[in-house]
């Protein structure tokens, strides 16, 4: 009998240990196939992660390039506008400044009156002449269409260079001898040229453009005839 106990308490601790030893492997039959899951789910989230990452740093360095891209878009529009507002600003300007030099040189000959004549005391400049040739434009630039205005300017000034020309033909002939600080090469080619290529592009005028052209020479004929002509410098005897 004390046998059968010695061996019962031999046995015993060996059965307990093999009870033990299959609750491990039924422990890791069962949760190996868990855990590998979660690994492969975890390995997925990681490579999830990694390529939004990726994504996500390739779309931002993507919206960078463009935002760069529209920095630079805007910054030459901006150049761009800032260029044209500049030369159209020096264009009236040199426009006006021309404009009221003018009108002050006639002034001078007598083909207008001396009030257009002044200078200020001050600035040394035809103050009178600027305010209304200034003014008048204004006027006149506010009422009329930019496109008519841009015409009738363009066979005006074609006009102007074809009469400018003519007087050149006309002062070789008539007064050969006077003092001429440039001389026009190769006249008379140089002189007709100028009249036919202005001329030619008047043609390319709309019809509307010539009768504004009309209408502002009959204007300027009238104050010719019944102003200028009697107190030009050159109609006097004495110059």
């Amino acid at each position: 009998m004390s046998s059968i106990n010695s061996i019962s308490s031999y046995v015993q601790p060996l059965a307990s240990a093999k009870a033990c030893q299959d609750d491990y492997t039924i422990n890791a039959g069962l949760y190996g196939p868990v855990v590998a899951s979660a690994i492969g789910v975890a390995n997925a989230a990681a490579d999830s992660a990694s390529a939004i990452c990726s994504f996500s740093a390739e779309s931002l360095g993507k919206l960078g390039d463009m935002a760069d891209a529209g920095y630079d878009a805007v910054g030459t529009a901006l150049s761009d506008t800032g260029n044209a507002v500049e030369s159209a600003f020096d264009s009236v300007t040199n426009g006006f400044t021309q404009l009221y030099s003018d009108v002050a040189a006639m002034a001078n000959d007598g083909l207008l009156p001396k009030t257009f004549a002044k200078i200020h005391p001050k600035y040394g400049t035809p103050h009178i002449t600027t305010w209304i040739t200034g003014i008048s434009c204004a006027i006149i630039a506010g009422l009329f269409p930019l496109n008519l205005l841009g015409e009738l300017i363009s066979i005006g000034t074609l006009l102007a260079f074809a009469l400018v020309c003519a007087g050149v033909l006309v002062l070789r002939r008539t007064q050969p001898n006077l003092p001429r600080p440039f001389r026009t090469p190769w006249v008379p080619l140089i002189p007709v040229l100028g009249i036919l290529i202005c001329i030619a592009q008047m043609f390319s005028l709309p019809n509307i453009t010539w009768l504004n052209l009309t209408i502002w020479l009959a204007l300027g004929f009238a104050v010719y005839f019944g102003y200028s002509r009697k107190h030009s410098k050159l109609a006097r005897p004495n110059g």
